[in-house]
């Protein structure tokens, strides 16, 4: 994900700190000092340049992101569109993932949404995540900004378009009308859903009451972990996969994301 200066500052950022630490109380004051200032100097140039080149990326998904919508000759490429509840997405956010020590360094000391983990596989794969939405300032999805009275054209334009369509599912308004439509268009074949680690216990619970009674739709059992699956246009689901780790790389999670990307089923 980060460019190869970035990994070469912290080569050197983590060699100056080692030693500096491996010399202890043998090295006189000055190169201990040397060592200690070079390190920590180089940590924080490196962990500046991280972000600014996270930001430059999100920049560029963005732009991509607003081709795609305006099916420009720049955005015809393959993309997957993300729907989730915005006011949950505060709960899914968690820290780098588990096998990027990069992520791990230098994400500021911030939680990342669910979507950046998601975008961060996909870019292995040649693919963008397009979001919709009012305007922020998160990294992750290519971000499609739009207003409240334009996003169900936005959302229905690109969600015939796109490759795949992964969903959070929520109670709110602007989740389940999008469910309904995908339901409705013959587009639920399409759809990966997840629930996100760190999803409340207490909403999904309500959510499973609620879209049985009121949508015909079931939904898996809560689970502590990550968990995916698709749901039938009967409204059944299947396919249902718990997650062992809270991101999609795990040792088999390349294989995994290229199942639910074309429809077929995870081997566990």
């Amino acid at each position: 994900m980060y460019s190869r200066k970035v990994k070469i500052l912290a080569f050197f950022a983590f060699g100056g700190l080692y030693f500096a630490f491996q010399a202890g109380p043998q090295a006189d004051q000055t190169t201990s000092l040397i060592l200690w200032a070079v390190g920590i100097t180089l940590l924080i140039i490196t962990g500046s340049c991280a972000h600014a080149e996270r930001r430059a990326a999100q920049g560029r998904r963005d732009s991509l992101a607003q081709q795609v919508a305006e099916e420009t000759e720049l955005g015809n490429i393959p993309f997957v569109l993300y729907l989730r509840p915005f006011g949950l997405e505060e709960f899914f956010r968690t820290w780098g993932t588990e096998y990027d020590v990069m992520d791990n360094l230098f994400l500021d000391g911030v939680k990342m949404n669910f979507d950046y983990h998601v975008q961060t596989e996909l870019s292995h794969l040649d693919l963008l995540l397009i979001s919709i939405g009012p305007p922020n300032d998160k990294q992750g999805a290519g971000h499609m900004v739009t207003t409240d009275s334009l996003w169900r054209e936005r959302f229905r334009q690109l969600a015939e378009r796109a490759r795949t369509i992964i969903v959070v599912p929520g109670i709110q308004t602007g989740i389940t009308a999008e469910i309904r439509w995908l339901i409705v268009s013959g587009l639920l074949v399409n759809a990966v859903f997840f629930k996100p680690r760190g999803y409340p216990r207490a909403a999904w619970e309500q959510m499973q009451v609620q879209y049985e009674n009121e949508e015909d739709i079931e939904l898996p059992d809560y689970s502590p972990n990550q968990v995916s699956f698709r749901i039938y246009s009967s409204g059944r689901c299947y396919d249902v996969f718990i997650w062992r780790t809270s991101y999609l790389r795990s040792k088999n999670g390349k294989a995994h994301l290229r199942a639910l990307l074309n429809n077929k089923p995870i081997d566990s």
